[in-house]
């Protein structure tokens, strides 16, 4: 679609009515390009579903382009009202519904990761059709990015006290990370020179990380070696690392057997010039 200069209408100012309804004509496309984009109503004959007007929006390097969609069709609450957010896809463009939950005073679901809302459809009990008068707009004049990050870190290995003031010693201790949204990827790169006074018998755990992990159960794949790099585990065992249920804003290191399956890695298991090398990602809060 072409663009227009826009002019603010003024009618004491035009020459004449021509020049007037021209301002506003100008005045329309412009102000329509971004008022009008992902605009939410009801169906030309309305029905079940929400129309979402034509937009386009920024994925990564590309311009998306989408024509206007309708969401799929809505059920209608039975017991109590229910609020539903109609969103699109940050990514994709695509319309969907999340759906809310029946209350007698409904609050709005929450939005779907990577999602940007565009209306609220307010829900009352065996409703056939949905129209204007139960739509609110809810479209953001910005959305905000998805935070991303990189750089470097420099991690340490720690027994429950959780400490890197133990005395232990690093021939190579080099960690980088890139943050995505609410998920971490790091690599980590420890040879030991000394392990101080960590407790021998504890388990063993990565540290100082540069964002504390949020617990989402044993959600962290992560690859590591074994005895060939100076650790005391078993040849074709893998060393890796999973977020604890305790927190502490560490990962902790275990063990991984194909006959008895996974144990903590001790402190003990790691020799004064034992290597780990370890990469893979967690969750944080937003």
């Amino acid at each position: 679609m072409s663009v227009a200069t826009r002019v603010q209408p003024n009618f004491p100012g035009a020459v004449d009515n021509t020049q007037y309804m021209a301002e506003i004509d100008a005045a329309s496309a412009v102000d329509g390009q971004i008022g009008g984009a992902f605009a939410p109503h009801e169906a030309a004959v309305p029905d079940m579903t929400v129309v979402v007007d034509a937009g386009r929006l920024q994925s990564g390097v590309a311009l998306v382009e989408l024509a206007q969609q309708a969401a799929g069709a809505i059920i209608a609450p039975v017991t109590d009202p229910r609020n539903d957010i109609v969103v699109v896809d940050n990514t994709t463009g695509v319309v969907s519904v999340v759906a809310g939950v029946e209350a007698v005073s409904p609050v709005d679901p929450v939005i779907t990761a990577g999602k940007i809302p565009v209306a609220r459809v307010r829900l009352a009990t065996s409703m056939t059709v949905i129209t204007n008068s139960i739509i609110d707009d809810l479209r953001p004049l910005i959305s905000a990015p998805v935070r991303y990050e990189a750089g470097t870190f420099s991690p340490e290995l720690w027994d429950p006290s959780n400490s890197g003031a133990e005395g232990q010693t690093y021939a190579v201790q080099e960690g980088s990370y890139t943050r995505h949204g609410n998920r971490v990827f790091v690599s980590v790169d420890l040879t030991m020179s000394g392990l101080g006074t960590l407790s021998a018998i504890s388990e063993a755990r990565i540290g100082n990380l540069p964002f504390v992990p949020e617990f989402s159960g044993r959600d962290s794949a992560y690859s590591g070696y074994s005895a060939n790099l100076g650790l005391a585990v078993a040849g074709g065992n893998v060393v890796g690392t999973f977020v604890s249920s305790g927190g502490g804003g560490y990962l902790a290191l275990n063990e991984w057997a194909s006959i008895s399956g996974t144990s903590l890695l001790r402190i003990f298991q790691i020799t004064s010039s034992g290597v780990l090398k370890l990469s893979g990602n967690y969750s944080v809060a937003l």
